[in-house]
């Protein structure tokens, strides 16, 4: 509704406040830009403006596509202001299309370059000048306005789910893909009406995978069963259809987080049929690799398949293997844009390549370009109708929206997001059929409760068994994950023993391994259990320093939950170090941070990771 009121976000509104503040400090005219495409934010952060700026002209300019002079339009709004000395203009920038062959939602080319033509007017005679773009257009400016934006006095970042959806639409490919896989299970379907033998089984294979696109798993799985008992009726057909359809079954394991299903690959891995490039790559895509030699000996069949370079980027991320996730995922784009990958496959790549970079935009800190790469991998799980994987993203959106504080963004897409997604649940495997991975991360997880619990004797069990499933992996793919929730559960046994020294010296082990792997929200969870030891006299520096970095992390990622526990407990070690007033600054920042995005008041401090 366009005369709606909006309350600004705790994010936006910090972010407008601090604009304000910095043009009434202006000595003189320049430029600020301006970052979010939500109407209602704009005329909101516009009354805001007007209200903390008292005394100075605030006025509204909304620039047309084709306006040939803008700055005569700018200055004949100035001749009408009543005090043209402490003007402020808040200057709309139009978006739209601007050709055929041009991404829609472009700016006019022309209208940048004029006003860039005329950069000095404003400063010269005094003018401060907010110019409001959108996320994906920001680019445009540093292209068509290179002057302006290298002498832009800051940045106001205020973007919310409209500009994450119009860059992930923007970048996703246009297909008909959908529907060419409902004519061809259609097609399928109409042939398993008529066909026999070697017809059918091609007709239940087409079916499967039609269906499979779509999302509709429980028909796929039934087509592959009926194929796997007609091969088993009528061996004459062959046996590699049998092979492929069984490679497309292993992917719907009920069971493939246990040691049976590994069994179960290395068995066929090992039988003459699978070593073909199309069969081998086939596993590789759909077994859950269990951090192992299979990683490195699969990786030259998988170099020209998209999806089993995805795939194994998927299990990279599992890991916190960042670098080689990453490495996966361009090989994976380089294989797709050479057009080496199946035409039928084409739709589910381009998800998961916008899924797992969504992933890992996320850890390395880039939170606005995992929103709009995590939006991108929604609109194509929509288009392929794929309902869980969908939901699955869309939760994860729904997590960051609420870690950065947009609190009404996270509500509206939780209610957009559908039926969870039905993964495995191994929560009924025996322990001891758990492979590495898994085992590690169920014993961690009774650890903690066992820690919750104040039962140190179980503690130490479980945690003795988690170590020992961590160093069962693969050397070069050990859970840097895991690793840190071993190193911090480690530190909190030690300090319990009152043993700081070695507790600190475990912590700063595994910081320096995520580190050089780039895991920013591990690093922080690291500096978070360094800065909550035990107050001491030889530490306390280092205590101290621990909470600043952490809270640098908390300033890039924008998590504003992180941001109020990095403030607690740098206040703690401020205090632990006689800086009372500096302490009292920094609780009673995260207290009012706390206010703002409605949060209950901090409990106290347990000196403890």
């Amino acid at each position: 509704m366009a005369g709606r009121a909006v309350r600004l976000a705790y994010p936006h509104r910090r972010e407008a406040l601090a604009l304000a503040e910095e043009l009434r400090e202006a000595r003189s005219g320049g430029y600020w830009v301006a970052v979010g495409a939500d109407a209602g934010v704009r005329r909101a952060v516009l009354a805001l403006l007007r209200r903390e700026l008292e005394g100075t002209d605030v006025l509204a300019v909304r620039l047309s596509a084709d306006e040939p002079g803008p700055w005569r339009t700018l200055g004949a709004k100035a001749l009408r202001a009543k005090k043209a000395a402490s003007l402020v203009m808040v200057v709309e920038l139009p978006v739209v299309a601007t050709g055929e062959d041009e991404a829609p939602g472009r700016h006019p080319v022309e209208l940048l370059r004029r006003l860039n033509v005329g950069r000095e007017i404003a400063p010269g005679r005094g003018w401060r000048v907010v110019l409001w773009t959108t996320l994906g257009r920001v680019p445009d400016l540093t292209e068509w306005m290179p002057d302006i934006w290298a002498y832009r006095r800051s940045v106001a970042w205020m973007p919310g789910s409209a500009d994450f959806v119009d860059v992930a639409r923007r970048g996703a490919v246009a297909t008909n893909a959908t529907t060419r896989y409902r004519v061809q299970l259609r097609e399928a379907e109409g042939r398993l009406k008529w066909a026999s033998g070697a017809t059918r089984l091609g007709a239940l294979l087409d079916a499967a995978q039609a269906a499979a696109e779509l999302g509709l798993m429980p028909r796929t799985q039934r087509y592959l069963r009926e194929a796997e008992a007609l091969v088993q009726q009528e061996p004459s057909i062959g046996h590699e259809p049998l092979h492929r359809t069984l490679s497309m079954l292993l992917y719907f394991h009920p069971k493939r987080q246990s040691a049976e299903f590994r069994e179960i690959i290395e068995r066929y891995a090992a039988d003459p049929i699978w070593q073909s490039a199309d069969v081998t790559s086939a596993v590789v895509r759909r077994h859950r690799m269990e951090a192992d030699s299979r990683m490195g000996r699969y990786a030259a069949v998988a170099m020209s398949d998209p999806s089993a370079l995805l795939n194994l980027a998927g299990d990279c991320l599992d890991r916190g293997r960042l670098q080689a996730a990453r490495v996966m995922e361009s090989l994976a784009q380089v294989s797709s844009a050479s057009g080496v990958q199946r035409d039928h496959a084409a739709l589910t790549d381009l998800a998961f390549m916008d899924y797992h970079a969504g992933l890992i935009a996320q850890e390395s800190g880039e939170t606005f370009d995992a929103l709009c790469r995590l939006h991108g991998a929604v609109w194509y799980f929509a288009q392929m109708q794929a309902e869980a994987m969908t939901s699955i993203v869309q939760r994860l959106a729904v997590n960051l929206y609420q870690a950065i504080g947009l609190r009404d963004e996270a509500a509206s897409l939780r209610a957009q997001a559908k039926a969870s997604g039905r993964g495995t649940d191994s929560r009924s495997i025996p322990d001891d059929k758990l492979l590495p991975l898994d085992r590690m991360s169920r014993f961690l997880d009774r650890a903690e409760r066992a820690f919750a619990h104040h039962d140190l004797p179980a503690a130490g069990a479980a945690l003795s068994v988690a170590r020992d499933a961590w160093a069962a992996g693969d050397a070069d793919f050990r859970s840097l994950y895991g690793l840190g929730r071993i190193r911090r559960l480690e530190a909190r046994l030690l300090v319990t023993r009152g043993d700081v020294s070695s507790a600190l010296r475990t912590l700063q082990g595994a910081l320096a391994s995520v580190e050089a792997e780039g895991l920013i929200h591990e690093r922080f969870r690291l500096l978070v259990a360094i800065a909550a030891l035990p107050p001491a006299a030889d530490i306390d520096l280092t205590r101290y320093d621990a909470a600043r970095d952490a809270l640098s992390i908390a300033d890039r990622t924008r998590y504003v939950e992180e941001e109020i526990e990095a403030l607690l407990r740098l206040s703690a070690a401020a205090r632990s170090l006689g800086r009372r007033e500096e302490a009292r600054t920094h609780a009673d920042r995260a207290a009012e941070i706390r206010r703002q995005v409605g949060r209950r008041p901090p409990r106290a401090l347990e000196h403890r990771p």
